[in-house]
């Protein structure tokens, strides 16, 4: 029956795109998991008020360390653990609500680690004394320390040094978390930083040589939108292919070469001006007050680059005061 066939394909269709089986849906959605924090946590919060629920429990996204983890302040716990081990190497775990407790469990029904994301900085595990270095294949000098981690150290004058330490401490105010934990260190006689260099990152050029596609997870910004805002604010004219990183696995952004910024210009960077400021970073710029960035970066940078960097703040605030 055609009239029959044709109402059925039109309901099917229908039914794919609805807010229940649409990709943006609580079947496929996969934001929760994998959009950065600052974008989704308005969306997730919305969720939680509308249904009046505490948290909500996220599967179908494997997690990159095959451990149940947390984000959000513990409102989304992330529970595919790649337990289908011939594909993801993971391992089964289950996750347990009992009379007020939460805990991961494993086939054997001992407790297991949750993990909290973000991670806290490793920067212990980059001042430990003991290490060797090597060289890998694109020239950078990795640190490997006695416990296993691994950095990156890039020699530096000491004025390169403290723009990239304040560019560091900013994106660490802002919770961005896109800068490289990064230390001040003297790595076989020479001065410079170690960044944490786990999870092998690749850069943008290794991305588009190898026509890989980065998918955005997030319901309506991009953290590439993120990242211009932060580079706008830094005076950071040198982005580019070589210095935007990702992680392995989870294709979180890492930037360096956070040396070349702090500029005395207060003018906002063109290569800045072509993407949308996300109303989180909005929020976030807001909760800049000048005495609070004196406070924290003075000790980094001179009076004019932090004269400078408050006036390109302003002057992003007042963008989005005339739109």
């Amino acid at each position: 029956d055609a009239e029959l066939q044709s109402k059925l394909s039109e309901a099917f269709l229908t039914a794919a795109n609805s807010p229940l089986f649409g990709t943006n849906g609580p079947l496929w959605y996969r934001g929760t998991a994998l959009c950065h924090e600052k974008l989704e946590e308005t969306h997730l919060q919305s969720v939680l008020d509308t249904w009046n629920i505490k948290r909500v429990v996220v599967g179908h996204t494997p997690t990159n360390n095959h451990e149940i983890t947390t984000r959000f302040g513990k409102r989304a716990y992330l529970i595919d653990t790649g337990m289908l081990a011939q594909v993801y190497q993971g391992l089964p775990r289950a996750l347990e609500f009992n009379q007020g407790i939460i805990q991961a469990l494993g086939p054997d029904g001992q407790t297991t680690e949750i993990t909290n994301l973000p991670k806290p900085d490793p920067i212990h595990k980059l001042e430990a004394l003991d290490y060797k270095t090597s060289k890998d294949d694109a020239g950078n000098t990795l640190v490997e320390f006695a416990s296993g981690d691994i950095g990156r150290f890039v020699k530096l004058s000491k004025r390169q040094t403290n723009k990239a330490l304040a560019a560091y401490r900013l994106d660490r105010m802002l919770g961005l978390f896109m800068v490289p934990t990064t230390v001040k260190r003297e790595i076989n006689g020479q001065q410079g930083i170690v960044q944490d260099w786990s999870n092998q990152p690749f850069t943008e050029r290794k991305r588009t040589e190898e026509t890989r596609n980065r998918p955005n997870y997030c319901a309506a910004a991009s953290d590439y939108d993120l990242l211009a805002t932060f580079d706008a604010l830094i005076g950071n004219t040198d982005r580019s292919p070589d210095n935007l990183w990702y992680k392995s696995g989870s294709w979180q952004i890492l930037i360096t070469d956070n040396q070349k910024t702090f500029t005395t210009s207060a003018r906002i960077p063109e290569t800045t001006r072509q993407r949308t400021i996300p109303p989180a970073m909005l929020d976030l710029l807001r909760t800049l007050d000048t005495k609070q960035l004196e406070s924290a970066l003075a000790e980094l940078l001179s009076k004019r680059e932090l004269a400078s960097l408050i006036k390109r703040r302003d002057t992003l605030l007042s963008w989005a005061q005339s739109e």
